[in-house]
C-alpha cells in the first residue's frame, strides 16, 4: 500500500487527499473558481493569434492574385552575378521570413493551448498526451502512435500533430513561392539611318555619271538596292543587333499621266522629217524630232530615212515648253498600245502616211509589223508621296509601306498643267541620262553603230521602263514578238520606278567624285554633289534577362495549409478561458506548483510501481 504524505502547502479548503479521491484525474490541474483571483481573459493574445492566421491566409491569396495578373513579371534583372545573388536572396529571404513567421505562430498558439489543456476538464493522460504532442512534430507523431494502445485523446493530439504536420508544408512552400526565370525580351534603342531621298547640290550633268546603274537594278534581287522598291526610296538601317520589324521613312514617286490634246504628227515636205504640234498659251509649237537625218558628205547631200520602232517609249525633248512647277512635269512619246483601266487607248494619233520601214528594212519579211501607224504623245506629272515604311531588322528589306504609292488602275484624260514661263527640271533626268546600247528606230543595223545619231538610242532610264513594261521594239536584228497591251498605271508605275531608281543610283553610285574632290577646279568644288542626309529609327533589341515568377503550385497548397492552421488553432486554442491562471507552459517549476495545488495527483501517480509510459498513462486514465 502506497504511502500517504502530508503537503503542508495543501489548500485548506480542499478535504484531505486519500485513495477515494482517485478519481479525480479527470478534473482540470488548475481550477477556476472564485476563491483565487485569476488574471483577466487573455482576449488580446487571442486576437493575436487568429489576426497572425488570417494575415497568413491574405499573405497567399495576394500572392495568388499577383499570379493571375503577372505583375511580379515586371522585376526584371540581367542574367550574370546580379541576378545569382537575386535569387539565393529570394530564396533565403522567403525562408527566413517564413521560419520567424511560422515559430511566433506555433508559440503563441502552443501558450494558448496550454492554458486550456490546464483548465480543460479530462483525464491526465489526455491532458499529458496534448502537453507532450506540443513539444514538436516528431512528439505529436508519437503521442498520435501512443493512441492505438490506449485512447486517452485521439482527436486532441491528431489536431495537434496535423498543425505540425501544416506548419511543415509552409516551410517547404516558402521558399518556392519565388524563382527567377529566364525569358526572351527586348529593349528599343535608337540608330541611325541613311534617308533615302539624296540631297542633291550639283548641276544636271551628273544624271549622267550615276545613270548608267539603272538598267542593272530592273534585274536585280532585292538584296542588292536595299533601299530601293519599285517606285519608292525608304530610309535604310545602319548595322545592327535587333530584330523584326522597324519604321522609317519612306517617299514615293507618283506619277499621273494623260493624253495631250491637240496633237498632230505629220510629214514635214521635201524633207522626211515629222513634225510634232502641241497647243499650249493659244499657240502651236512644233517639235521636229521625228523622221530624217540630214548630213553633208563631200558635197553632196545623203537623206538616211529612218522612223521609230514599234513599241517604243521615249522622252519629248520639249525644251521651250514652261510649267507653274517646273520639276514635276515631263512629256513622252510612244508608239505601243497603252491602255486604261476601262479599255480606253486614250487619243492616238494617227500618221498620214504612216511611219514606214527605213532603207535596211526593206527586205524583211516583217515589213508590215514594222510599220508605225499611230503614235501618242503622253503628259506626265510627279507628285511625291510621304509614307511609313516598316522594314526588317536584320535584312533591312522593305515589307511593307503606307500609305499605299502603287498604282492599280488608271483612266486617261487630257493632261493640262498650268504653265509659267520657268525652267523645267525633271525632264533633265531623261535629257541627260546615259544612253543605252539600244536603237529606237528599227533599220539601224549592228553596234557599235557607224552613225548613233541616226539610231537615235535609247537612254538607260528609257530602256528601264521599256524593260519593265516589257515592250520590245521591232528592230532590224530582233525577232517579231507580239505586240503588248500596256496599261496605263503600269506605265504610270514604271516612270516611277526609273525615277526612284535613278535617284537612289546618284546617292549610291556617287556621281560627280573626282570633280568634287579636284582641288584645283576652284569653280566646280562642291557643283558635283550628292550627299547622304542622316536620320534615325527606333529598333528592338533582344536579350535574355530572369524575370520575378510566382510559382502556382506552391501558392495553392500553401494557401490550403494556412486555411488548416486557422482551423486547427480554433480547435486547440477554442476560446478565452474564464479565470485564466497565466500558466501557459509545463517545466520542473511548473509541475512543483502543480503538486502543491494537486496533492491527490501526486498520490495517484505515486502509487505506480514502475513507472513505464505505459503503465503511467495507463494510471492516468
Amino acid at each position: 500500500m502506497a504511502t500517504v504524505f502530508y503537503n503542508p502547502f495543501e489548500d485548506p479548503q480542499h478535504p484531505p487527499t486519500t485513495p477515494e479521491y482517485k478519481t479525480e484525474v479527470v478534473d482540470p490541474l488548475l481550477y477556476t473558481d472564485g476563491h483565487v483571483k485569476r488574471p483577466k481573459k487573455s482576449w488580446l493574445l487571442h486576437i493575436l493569434c487568429f489576426s497572425l492566421h488570417a494575415v497568413l491566409i491574405g499573405l497567399h491569396v495576394l500572392l495568388l492574385f499577383v499570379w493571375f495578373t503577372h505583375f511580379e513579371h515586371k522585376v526584371v534583372v540581367p542574367i550574370g552575378k546580379k541576378g545569382n545573388i537575386l535569387s539565393t536572396a529570394i530564396v533565403q529571404v522567403s525562408q527566413l521570413f517564413a521560419t520567424i513567421y511560422l515559430s511566433v505562430l506555433i508559440f503563441i498558439t502552443q501558450q494558448l493551448a496550454t492554458r486550456r489543456n490546464l483548465h480543460e476538464r479530462q483525464t491526465l493522460t489526455a491532458t499529458h498526451d496534448n502537453m507532450s504532442a506540443w513539444t514538436g512534430l516528431g512528439a505529436a507523431l508519437m503521442a498520435l502512435w501512443r493512441q492505438t494502445t490506449i485512447a486517452a485523446t485521439v482527436i486532441g493530439v491528431f489536431l495537434v500533430s496535423a498543425y505540425f504536420v501544416c506548419v511543415g508544408v509552409l516551410s517547404i512552400t516558402a521558399p518556392a513561392l519565388f524563382s527567377l526565370q529566364p525569358f526572351n525580351t527586348s529593349r528599343h534603342s535608337v540608330i541611325s539611318t541613311t534617308l533615302g531621298p539624296p540631297n542633291i547640290s550639283i548641276n544636271n550633268l551628273f544624271w549622267l555619271d550615276s545613270t548608267p546603274v539603272i538598267p542593272y537594278l530592273s534585274h536585280s534581287d532585292r538584296i542588292s538596292k536595299i533601299g530601293l522598291e519599285n517606285g519608292t526610296l525608304y530610309d535604310v538601317l545602319s548595322n545592327n543587333n535587333g530584330e523584326g520589324e522597324v519604321y522609317v521613312n519612306a517617299l514615293t514617286f507618283n506619277v499621273t499621266c494623260g493624253f495631250v490634246d491637240g496633237v498632230s504628227i505629220t510629214p514635214i515636205p521635201n524633207t522626211g522629217n515629222w513634225s510634232v504640234d502641241t497647243v499650249y498659251d493659244d499657240h502651236v509649237q512644233p517639235i521636229p524630232v521625228l523622221g530624217e537625218l540630214s548630213s553633208r558628205n563631200e558635197g553632196t547631200v545623203s537623206h538616211c530615212h529612218y522612223h521609230k520602232a514599234p513599241n517604243t517609249f521615249k522622252w519629248l525633248p520639249y525644251y521651250n515648253y514652261n510649267f507653274r512647277d517646273p520639276w514635276r512635269h515631263a512629256l513622252f512619246y510612244t508608239s505601243a498600245n497603252i491602255t486604261d483601266s476601262n479599255g480606253s487607248k486614250g487619243n492616238p494619233v494617227s500618221l498620214q502616211p504612216p511611219m514606214r520601214p527605213g532603207t535596211y528594212m526593206k527586205n524583211v519579211n516583217y515589213f508590215d509589223e514594222a510599220t508605225v501607224y499611230t503614235m501618242q504623245v503622253i503628259g506626265c506629272t510627279i507628285t511625291l508621296i510621304n509614307q511609313t515604311a516598316v522594314v526588317d531588322a536584320q535584312t533591312h528589306l522593305l515589307k511593307r509601306v503606307y500609305p499605299s504609292g502603287r498604282k492599280t488602275s488608271s483612266t486617261w484624260s487630257q493632261w493640262n498643267p498650268e504653265t509659267i514661263p520657268a525652267n523645267a527640271k525633271w525632264w533633265n533626268l531623261f535629257d541627260q541620262a546615259a544612253t543605252s546600247r539600244f536603237p529606237s528606230t528599227d533599220d539601224c543595223p549592228g553596234f557599235p553603230w557607224s552613225n548613233p545619231d541616226i539610231c537615235n538610242p535609247l537612254t538607260v532610264v528609257e530602256q528601264f521602263v521599256m524593260e519593265d513594261l516589257g515592250l520590245h521594239s521591232i528592230l532590224l536584228d530582233s525577232p517579231v514578238r507580239p505586240a503588248p497591251v500596256i496599261a496605263l498605271h503600269d506605265l504610270e508605275n514604271s516612270i516611277a520606278s526609273a525615277t526612284a531608281a535613278s535617284y537612289w543610283a546618284a546617292l549610291y553610285a556617287k556621281a560627280g567624285g573626282l570633280k568634287n574632290d579636284d582641288p584645283y577646279n576652284v569653280d566646280n568644288v562642291n557643283n558635283f554633289k550628292v550627299e547622304a542626309m542622316a536620320g534615325n529609327a527606333t529598333i528592338t533589341y533582344p536579350y535574355t534577362a530572369m524575370r520575378l515568377n510566382i510559382n502556382l503550385i506552391p501558392v495553392a497548397v500553401g494557401l490550403g495549409a494556412s486555411i488548416g492552421l486557422l482551423v486547427l488553432a480554433y480547435q486547440v486554442v477554442g476560446k478565452p478561458i474564464a479565470g485564466d491562471s497565466g500558466v501557459d507552459t509545463i517545466g520542473v517549476l511548473q509541475i512543483l506548483w502543480l503538486m502543491r495545488t494537486r496533492p491527490d495527483l501526486q498520490r495517484v501517480i505515486s502509487e505506480v510501481e514502475e513507472p513505464s509510459v505505459d503503465n503511467l498513462r495507463r494510471t492516468g486514465m
